[in-house]
Formats: structure tokens, sequence, C-alpha cells
């Protein structure tokens, strides 16, 4: 946001009597405001936003008396990436409004294989926000299940890339006419199946290694080589496909694409991550807290989660039990600490 688009957005913020959905006024005289981090997760988790530090929203957004905008732009800097899980990389700017200095914070959405974006002191369970309107509202647990259930799932360039690969080397010859490409989704993968097996000197063994590389429809991977999509081409760099899937698969930590080749059909599989991540029971609050914090001691589980000691205490032994929780220290220690193994 520059100087221009500030005094766009003030104006409408006037207009309306109060923030909106894409900017967030905060005063900010003598500290940053503590709930600062939950607007930014908010932001990063939605389709993000804008915050401006230095304007009094009680005063008609006028700016504010003895506000220091050096030293609240790194107390915001440094939150941003202490204070977040993943570290929110905001742009921060100091400019100029009706003759004084305001901070003002742009937040991107961050990609959806990096949500949620939550609080560390407050753990992903309770320290997950979504804008709303002009206010930030916490994520559900439903919605943060859905957004961890999206990690286990291909991405669209690695679909993208194995429907471009099954139309673009099917067999197209009169015998395998009426015989369509096939996408299937089932609960643990997505199967992709072609027409005809794999063509030339490639096998399923090589048919992912550097330098490996036959076409059967050659007129057909030109024409798809030089038609533009999204800044590129629909298919680009020959023989590098299923190196573009194995890196896609494997942001969601998700296993390399299984093949089978048969005489009459070559098939391809995106297996489902089985390690879904879930936090439908107290228990995952707990080691979703540690994962954030780690190591961390049950008196900062309690304070952070807003749990009694003694329950917090008690299922920390059984997560440890279960090997989901490893202790550092003695059992007996007042300062053992806890980390996931």
């Amino acid at each position: 946001m520059d100087a221009k688009e500030l005094k766009t957005a003030i104006r409408q913020l006037k207009s309306s009597c109060t923030d909106n959905q894409s900017v967030e006024v905060r005063e900010s005289v003598g500290k940053m405001p503590s709930s600062i981090a939950e607007t930014i997760s908010a932001f990063a988790n939605g389709s993000g936003g804008a915050i401006v530090l230095g304007l009094s929203e009680k005063n008609g957004f006028e700016p504010a008396e003895r506000f220091k905008a050096h030293r609240i732009a790194d107390a915001l800097s440094q939150a941003c990436s202490d204070k977040l899980t993943p570290p929110a990389r905001a742009s921060i700017d100091i400019l100029e409004y009706d003759g004084a200095n305001v901070v003002v914070v742009t937040i991107d959405e961050i990609p959806l294989r990096d949500k949620p974006c939550f609080v560390k002191s407050k753990g992903m369970c309770q320290g997950s926000f979504i804008r709303s309107f002009d206010g930030d509202r916490k994520l559900s647990p439903y919605e943060i299940n859905r957004l961890l259930e999206d990690k286990t799932q291909p991405s669209p360039a690695a679909v993208r890339e194995a429907v471009c690969n099954a139309l673009m080397h099917r067999d197209y010859s009169e015998l395998a006419r009426g015989t369509q490409v096939q996408v299937n989704l089932y609960d643990n993968r997505l199967e992709f199946l072609s027409p005809g097996g794999l063509y030339g000197t490639v096998t399923a063994a090589t048919v992912a290694s550097a330098g490996y590389s036959s076409t059967r429809n050659q007129y057909l991977a030109d024409i798809l080589e030089s038609t533009p999509y999204e800044g590129g081409f629909v298919a680009e760099n020959r023989g590098a496909g299923f190196k573009l899937m194995g890196i896609e698969l494997g942001r969601n930590r998700m296993e390399a694409p299984v093949v089978r080749d048969l005489v009459a059909m070559f098939s391809l599989e995106f297996h489902r991550r089985t390690d879904q991540p879930s936090i439908g029971s107290a228990y995952d609050e707990i080691v979703s807290f540690v994962s954030a914090n780690e190591p961390c001691g049950a008196g900062e589980i309690s304070a952070g989660l807003n749990i009694p000691r003694s329950t917090v205490t008690y299922r920390l032994k059984k997560l440890v039990g279960e090997k989901r929780l490893e202790r550092i220290g003695t059992e007996r220690s007042r300062n053992q600490k806890y980390r996931l193994p």
C-alpha cells in the first residue's frame, strides 16, 4: 500500500465509521496492541489485508498523538517473525498521512499448504483466526481440520501435469478410439488412466528418470508445447513432467506417483497421506501447542491453552506413553519439558 492507496482506504473508513474486511486501524500509542498477531493471522488465513497503526478510530481516523512510528515498526517486524507459525512475511512501511507518520503493514494470503497461520503462544487450536467484516474470528476446529486435510491431497499443479501427460501420450490409434482418459477419485488415492501402455524405450522403472522420454504423438506434443497457459505453456520441458509431479507431491509430504504399465492401459496414482493431522480431541490440542512452542513445559501449556495444570499433566503423561510426545528431563523433575518425537 502506497501513500495514495492509504488516503483512499482511510477515506472509505471515515465514510463507514469503522474498519472493514481488508483494512484494520490501530492507535498503538505507547506500545503495540497485544492482539496484533491475531489480526495478522486473520489476514494471512483469508484474502490478505492491511493494518494501519498510528491512527485513532475513536477520533475519526485522525493521526494519534505521541505515536512512535519507528519503534512500532520494529516491534511489528519482530512480531511477524517470532509470534506466528508459519512466520508472516509482511511488507512494513512508514508513510505520511495528514502531516504525521503512520505504520502500514500489508499481509498477503499465505499458500494453502501453509495454512493455518496461528499465534504461537495460543497454539493452533486457539490461535488460528480469519477476517470477518471488521474483526478477527477464531477458526473453528472443523475449519482447521479442513485446512489440514487439504495438505494431504495433491496440488493443482501436480494434477494438471498428470492430466496433460495422459492426454498427450495416450494411444489415439483406431483400435483405441472410444476409450477415454479417466481421472478417478477414491478415498485413499487419485487415479489417472490413459489408453495405451508406455511408448518407445520408456519403462515403468525409467519413466521418472531424467533423460528418458519418448513421444507417441509428436504433432500433439508440438501443439501443447506452444499453446500459452498462465505465463508459460500447456506442456513444458519435455521429459520433466514426473519430476514436477514429484516436487509438488513432496511439498505436501506425499509419496512419489505410483506407476503401472499394462499393454492396453497406463495407470498413474497419487496416494493420499495417511498421517492426516487432526485436532479433534483435547489431546491433539496439546500436541499442536507443543509443535508450535517446543520445547515447552506443563505450565506454559496450561497458560497458553487455559487448561488446569493438573489436567495438562495427566494428558501429557498419556501422550508420552503413546509416543506422541517426548519428555526432556527426568519424570519427576519440575523443570521437565516436552517436544515432538
